[in-house]
């Protein structure tokens, strides 16, 4: 074998160590007030809605292309711990926090209107995920309370509990026939609702433990700092490719993975040091 084609097979298998997906933030347009408890967000026909919270009633819109934010019609009362929104086929539908109310807003008219009831109250931990013309609710307040509202009917109906009490950070997001959940409090555990069986299960643990903020979604991710601060950020997730990264790995998802490129050319360098060895003493 010549010592191109080892060279050539060497940088190949360089070049086709898995390298972990990576992705980047980017500081947007700050919110018209600052956020607290209760402030929540959800992306609606091309824009983003949300609320403050901080047992304030205001209501924004904020529009992607242009980055500006604007104020819409006030929520009804205070919003505070246990906010949450949903966006299902043209309105939005809101959890006050704190409170059992339920509303709903719709989106071309710029109005909120009373929905019934939750059947307990909302608090730190509330989350709202829609499904198949039903919205799902936690009720967080250290409960295992689970919700389902039938949006024909304007009716709630209680669900399998939860594995755990839910608290501050329980979250929601409906993918791929399932609604998973974070349990927040601090913790790590993560969940996922069969929909069908009306059952949960419990997934891989979280890296590292959810508090105040913690929430799920699905493609780009929009996210509002909260704890009495105005920063709005995007997250941009970038595909995985294959090559080698010398520098300026992100968030490798295991060392290994790290590890492999220089593991790869040292055992290039070893082979060629071989071969230019093996020639020298034939020559001789």
């Amino acid at each position: 074998m010549s010592l191109t084609t080892i060279l050539i097979i060497g940088l190949l298998c360089t070049w086709m160590v898995p390298v972990s997906a990576q992705g980047y933030w980017t500081a947007l347009a700050d919110t018209p007030a600052n956020v607290k408890e209760g402030g929540a967000l959800v992306y609606a026909d091309g824009n983003l809605y949300a609320f403050r919270g901080d047992e304030e009633k205001n209501f924004w819109r904020y529009d992607i292309a242009t980055d500006k934010w604007t104020a819409m019609e006030a929520a009804p009362a205070y919003v505070s711990n246990g906010g949450a929104l949903v966006f299902a086929g043209g309105y939005i539908y809101a959890l006050r926090g704190k409170e059992n109310n339920f509303w709903r807003y719709h989106i071309a008219t710029d109005t909120w209107k009373a929905m019934a009831n939750t059947p307990g109250d909302a608090e730190e931990g509330g989350a709202l995920a829609y499904a198949g013309g039903y919205i799902y609710a936690l009720g967080g307040k250290a409960t295992k309370n689970f919700w389902r509202y039938h949006i024909a009917t304007d009716t709630w109906r209680a669900m399998a509990n939860t594995p755990g009490d839910v608290e501050e950070g329980g979250a929601l997001a409906y993918a791929g026939g399932y609604i998973y959940a974070l349990r927040g409090a601090g913790q790590t555990d993560f969940w996922r609702y069969n929909i069908a069986l009306n059952k949960w299960s419990t997934m891989p643990s979280t890296p590292a433990g959810v508090g105040w903020g913690g929430a799920l979604a699905s493609g780009s991710i929009y996210a509002l700092r909260g704890d009495d601060e105005q920063n709005f950020w995007k997250f941009t997730l970038t595909s995985a490719r294959k090559s080698t990264v010398v520098g300026g790995i992100l968030a490798p998802t295991n060392k290994l993975a790290v590890l492999m490129p220089y593991i790869a050319l040292v055992g290039l360098v070893g082979v060629v040091s071989i071969v230019m060895v093996t020639r020298r003493r034939h020559k001789a």
